[in-house]
């Protein structure tokens, strides 16, 4: 009778432990307290429910044109779009933090559902680094744009429990004039320097 109990309670075991597929992590959440693994968890049926994340990386594009080109800090504006590629790093603290700021892992596992919460933070970083070069310098130096990418977003993305894998600025040319505002200051400047340009 013992040896078929011992049997019994193995093949429970079995049955309830799950391991974790390769580039994946498994989270454990339910009456007990969460539990994240990167190897195998033993999941209780009714007690547990069991999450699998994919840690692959996410592209995520921000484009910016027409009326809502970026200013650079010589006035002109420009469309640009940036391609970001992003995941969840791979530390149970990182998983947790990023489940804690999207809620679920049908968020995390949806391209789209990040974009919708990191669109502001992305939109502001590539318009504030815009603002820190001229248009030619970004143009002929587009890793010096794409530094200044980096060093605005690694410390906010790493409290999204994120990394950046890459950066790519995918296109980046001047946005055509009849999109811009003569009544703004940095519009303005800007077409006087085109002008002086034309004249030369």
């Amino acid at each position: 009778f013992s040896a078929i109990w011992f049997v019994g309670i193995i093949s429970m075991v079995v049955k309830c432990f799950h391991k974790v597929p390769h580039g994946s992590v498994l989270i454990r959440t339910g009456m007990r307290p969460t539990r994240v693994s990167f190897t195998g968890l033993l999941v209780i049926p009714v007690l547990d429910y069991l999450e699998r994340l994919d840690l692959r990386t996410y592209l995520i594009s921000v484009e910016q044109t027409g009326r809502d080109s970026v200013s650079c800090r010589d006035g002109i504006r420009a469309d640009v779009q940036v391609s970001f590629y992003l995941r969840v790093k791979s530390t149970q603290n990182a998983v947790l933090q990023a489940l804690e700021c999207l809620g679920a892992t049908e968020k995390l596992a949806s391209e789209l559902s990040m974009m919708e919460f990191l669109k502001s933070r992305l939109t502001s970083a590539v318009s504030e680094a815009a603002q820190e070069l001229d248009f030619e310098e970004i143009g002929k130096k587009r890793e010096t744009f794409v530094g200044a990418l980096e060093q605005r977003l690694s410390e906010p993305l790493t409290n999204y429990g994120l990394v950046i894998d890459d950066i790519a600025l995918a296109d980046f040319r001047r946005t055509p004039q009849e999109l811009w505002d003569p009544y703004n200051p940095l519009d303005a400047a800007g077409l006087q320097k085109i002008g002086k340009l034309k004249k030369t």
